[in-house]
């Protein structure tokens, strides 16, 4: 096929097309959700998304940590996604000076996780709760654990 023909266009996947076996491995496995249905109740789309989204997921199926810490380090996700990678990207797009800008809701958080937890337990936090990066040993596991348990405590996240 001619090159030029393809151009422009936007591919999707199909409708109807499953995961492939390499992609059921990862994350958890995949997981199917029905999308539309007909008036008759004949399901017309499937779609099929990854059980874990995240490493906290992961941890959390596993019993490595318990429900208020999940909740917290989702919570934390959340506004660092929002403060630090979102609104950098957007700000640098638009050339706009930071430090004229009021704080949102998230950096205030943000503020609050940095003057609550040491430097070490806030990076391996950050690591793997903003960045989806694994714990590598044991000892990460552990900080990351006592982390969102003190970030539960402070927020009231209920178990």
């Amino acid at each position: 096929m001619n090159k030029n023909l393809d151009k422009g266009r936007i591919y999707s996947v199909r409708t109807g097309i499953t995961a492939t076996k390499e992609r059921r491995r990862q994350q958890g496995g995949v997981m199917t959700e029905i999308v539309n249905r007909d008036v008759d109740g004949k399901i017309l789309i499937k779609r099929h998304k990854a059980v874990w989204e995240c490493h906290l997921d992961e941890y959390y199926d596993r019993h490595t940590i318990g429900e208020p810490e999940h909740k917290a380090g989702i919570i934390f996700r959340r506004a660092y996604f929002q403060a630090v990678l979102c609104r950098r990207a957007a700000y640098e797009r638009y050339k706009r000076n930071l430090t004229t800008i009021e704080a949102t809701p998230s950096e205030k958080l943000l503020k609050s996780v940095y003057r609550t937890l040491p430097s070490y337990t806030m990076g391996v936090i950050i690591d793997i709760c903003g960045h989806d990066r694994r714990a590598r040993y044991i000892g990460e596991l552990n900080t990351l654990k006592n982390g969102l348990e003190r970030l539960a405590i402070v927020w009231d996240c209920p178990k």
